[in-house]
């Protein structure tokens, strides 16, 4: 301190002229950007020991090394002396102290400078107004900040580059979209910032809409291009990705931008072009996470997991979230069990596990069912105390998801979320206690809007469809407005019991609201028409869809297979892959259906085996099922049953009855016998299966053997067989 003052004294005594400019830009100001408040507040007397050096200037000075330090206090501290001792404040001035109110989020020292900007007169300054716009964007909304915006003169392309921004930030996607419509003059950041807000509220369509608009008038950026690619990814698109990379290629600034060219990178192997991507990756200079992660990605998305791995070990700088990005793609992939392999492999290196970690394995845990592990995990987050409300959070989900009522009440207990909560009401749903799901859901002090369309999905996935539409007409009198995830449980359960007038409804409900059918929303009610009989409807719902998702071509699939239209269910097949939609799992299921239907056992082979060898998907039991069903309508119950004992999965009783069905229709009691007996292992009280048996010794002339088995489902039973029951759904005109 005592060398500061020194060098303050010398510099007034050898450089009266300069001691200004000097005492400001080589003392002052390093020692407000420092964080030493001590040697501030010092600066401070020394700038206001002479008057020459109290200026507006040096004030200012010390105000912004302030606030660069995030130091508000002091910088207020700063203001209020410049104003005791007649300085006069500048734009400046106000700016510099706007600016950390805002990137701090203090309000009330930010509503007193907006009184002092009211009271010099700065209103007309669009410098200043532009960080007080920013100060209400961060700190009240966007609803605030627009009457701000209102009492600017003049506002520039900043003033409303940062009002859009808020409003995307908030969901006010129409009224960003009118503001950007309206704006005199545009820059690269105006196009971006409304680019990246569609981007966050994954309206991928108008990113590219709105993309293609500025490549007529002028060349995006490296920051623009990314984003597009990211919706290209999004979408799955791959079509719309080729363009773009078109447009790099042809654009010279962009050819070699790193940012870019990892992009591209992401898009390729994203949209399942996993060669492509291969070779751009290998020519990349520069090879980002991002592309690392992304590549190890689509080679799972593939099924390629041994390639991901080893292109993970080849990273050369692999973090927890590489690991966290292998073990999150095989999650969204549906390999849960290879998502517990890679956590259990890392877990063997000196890598720990993070919060996103945890969680994906908590989902795979929840998925598998694996109570032991999820437990281990458990314990593993309080050893480490990594346990945040996010973790709690995936805590609570996992013991309810596994059916653990009590442990994820206690768990819920201990810290009350909303997120918890709906955990909680979807498990009870789940456990068949809908009612208590109910009264858990009422105790609710706040109800957003993910409470509300936990309630409805439990109504609807436990087929209470009354309950669940009335509960929708409660919502519709509160301020939580239904979103696709609500209207999506709606229309699921109006397809799961055909409630054709109900889907109708909701669906008119849709279209006076304007909401867009796109992704599984678009399925549902494509879905839902067709489950119903109205095939033409269907039809023309997935004409008129702007983007159609894998999932709205599998539920048209699945519908066609349903009403008998098989070979159309073919065709729209070929339109899929003739068009580039990659097709999943649920797709092959739907044209194994249609095979079923048709009794076209060849046709069915060669889809079984095409998704296993070229599309690289893993089949499913319900996959095995269809087979089954098909081999036994043909009479190959031999090849069916082979079929079964070399799953890779164990055989549920459902296929094994499938199978047990198809001996009945054959008379072949050899393999029933066999078959009866793998069900009883799997549960020893089962009696249809041996009343099935019964019936095929009858069939096949064997009385004799036919009576006993019947006197040993009496013993097993007592006498009493719980009758069969249906359901139909009624319709009130009153």
């Amino acid at each position: 301190m005592r060398r500061f003052t020194q060098t303050c004294g010398l510099t007034f005594a050898n450089h009266p002229n300069r001691a200004n400019y000097v005492i400001l830009r080589r003392v002052i100001y390093p020692c407000t950007c420092s964080s030493t408040l001590f040697c501030s507040s010092h600066a401070s007397t020394a700038a206001a020991a002479d008057n020459d050096v109290n200026s507006t200037f040096t004030w200012n000075s010390m105000i912004r090394g302030c606030t660069q330090s995030l130091h508000l206090k002091d910088a207020l501290l700063f203001y209020r002396r410049m104003i005791r001792q007649s300085g006069v404040p500048d734009s400046f001035t106000f700016s510099f102290i706007l600016s950390a109110c805002a990137t701090t989020k203090q309000l009330k020292p930010g509503r007193v400078m907006h009184g002092q900007v009211l009271k010099l007169g700065f209103v007309s300054d669009v410098f200043v107004m532009n960080n007080l716009l920013q100060l209400y964007v961060n700190c009240e909304g966007a609803e605030v900040a627009l009457k701000v915006f209102v009492e600017i003169p003049q506002p520039d392309v900043v003033s409303y580059n940062t009002l859009i921004h808020g409003c995307f930030a908030e969901g006010f996607v129409e009224r960003s979209r009118q503001l950007f419509e309206e704006m005199p003059t545009r820059n690269l950041i105006s196009w971006s910032t409304v680019l990246n807000g569609y981007k966050q509220l994954g309206c991928h369509v108008e990113v590219l809409a709105l993309f293609s608009d500025l490549l007529k008038i002028g060349q995006p950026d490296a920051y623009i291009v990314a984003i597009a690619l990211s919706a290209c990814a999004s979408m799955c698109s791959l079509e719309s990705g080729r363009q773009i990379h078109c447009h790099v290629i042809k654009f010279e600034h962009l050819a070699f931008d790193a940012f870019v060219l990892n992009g591209i990178v992401h898009m390729y192997a994203n949209c399942g072009s996993i060669h492509v991507a291969c070779i751009i990756f290998d020519g990349l200079l520069h090879r980002h996470a991002v592309s690392w992660n992304a590549l190890i990605a689509g080679y799972v998305r593939l099924g390629f997991l041994e390639k991901a791995e080893r292109l993970l070990n080849e990273m050369p700088d692999k973090d927890v979230i590489s690991w966290s990005a292998l073990i999150s793609a095989c999650l969204q992939a549906g390999f849960y069990q290879e998502a517990l392999m890679v956590y259990r492999e890392m877990r063997t290196t000196s890598i720990r596990p993070n919060e996103i970690t945890i969680a994906s394995v908590l989902s795979s845990c929840t998925r598998l069912m694996e109570v032991l592990e999820g437990e281990k995990i458990h314990a593993y987050v309080i050893k480490c105390g990594l346990e945040d409300d996010k973790l709690h959070n995936s805590l609570v989900h996992f013991y309810s998801g596994c059916g653990l009522m009590d442990k994820a009440l206690r768990l819920f207990k201990e810290n009350e979320t909303v997120v918890g909560c709906c955990s909680l009401v979807v498990g009870f749903c789940r456990c068949g206690s809908v009612d208590h799901a109910r009264r858990l859901f009422n105790r609710m002090t706040e109800r957003d809007l993910v409470s509300w369309n936990a309630m409805v999905f439990g109504y609807s996935q436990s087929r209470r469809l009354k309950e669940a539409f009335e509960l929708f007409a409660e919502m519709q009198m509160t301020e939580a407005e239904p979103d696709d995830a609500t209207l999506l449980s709606l229309m699921v359960g109006c397809a799961d019991f055909a409630a054709l007038r109900q889907g109708e409804s909701l669906h008119a409900y849709m279209h006076k609201k304007g909401i867009e059918l796109k992704c599984s929303l678009g399925a549902a009610v494509v879905d839902m028409y067709a489950r119903c009989g109205s095939m033409d409807t269907a039809f023309g719902i997935f004409h008129g869809m702007k983007t159609k998702s894998s999932s709205a071509w599998n539920a048209l699939i699945r519908g066609l297979a349903l009403n008998g239209c098989e070979k159309e269910a073919l065709n729209v097949f070929t339109e899929m892959q003739q068009l580039q939609v990659a097709p999943d799992s649920f797709t092959f299921l739907a044209l194994l259906t249609a095979c079923r239907h048709a009794g076209w056992l060849d046709a069915a082979w060669h889809f079984f085996n095409c998704m296993r060898t070229v599309h690289r998907i893993k089949p499913s039991l319900a996959h095995y099922g269809c087979m089954v069903v098909l081999l036994g309508q043909a009479g190959n119950l031999i090849e069916a049953e082979e079929l079964i004992l070399n799953m890779p999965m164990k055989p549920a009783i459902s296929t094994w009855g499938a199978l047990l069905f198809a001996c009945r229709s054959h008379r072949n009691v050899e393999v029933g016998e066999r078959i009866v007996q793998q069900i009883l292992e799997l549960d020893p009280g089962n009696t249809d299966c041996q009343l099935l048996l019964a019936n095929i010794y009858a069939e096949a002339g064997k009385w004799e053997r036919a009576v006993n088995v019947r006197k040993r489902m009496k013993e097993l039973r007592g006498g009493q067989r719980t009758p069969g029951s249906s359901s139909i759904h009624v319709v009130d005109d009153g």
